[in-house]
C-alpha cells in the first residue's frame, strides 16, 4: 500500500513538472488532479525553496533542483520499504 502511495506521489510530480504554469488550461478531471498535486507538493516544496536555491546552467537560465531532491527522497523510500518486505 506505502510503495502505491508513494509510486502515485511520483507520477504526481511528473503531471505538475510537465503542466507548469499552464494549469489554468486544463480541462476536467485533469484540473482537479493538478490542483490535489500542487496542494501536496507545495507543502513540501515551499520550506525547501527557501533553504535550495537554483542551480545557474546557462545565461539567465536557472533549475530549481527541488523536484529532483523531491523524486530522490521518494525513490530512497521507496526502496527501504521494498526492502523491509522482502525481509
Amino acid at each position: 500500500m506505502i510503495k502505491l502511495l508513494i509510486a502515485l506521489l511520483i507520477v504526481g510530480l511528473f503531471f505538475i513538472q510537465k503542466v507548469g504554469n499552464h494549469g489554468g488550461l486544463l480541462k476536467h478531471p485533469y484540473d482537479r488532479i493538478y490542483s490535489v498535486c500542487m496542494s501536496l507538493f507545495d507543502l513540501i516544496h515551499k520550506p525547501m525553496r527557501k533553504r535550495i536555491k537554483p542551480i545557474n546552467v546557462g545565461r539567465g537560465l536557472d533549475l530549481d533542483i527541488v523536484p529532483f531532491i523531491t523524486l530522490f527522497i521518494l525513490l530512497v523510500i521507496m526502496i527501504m520499504v521494498s526492502k523491509e518486505v522482502m525481509y
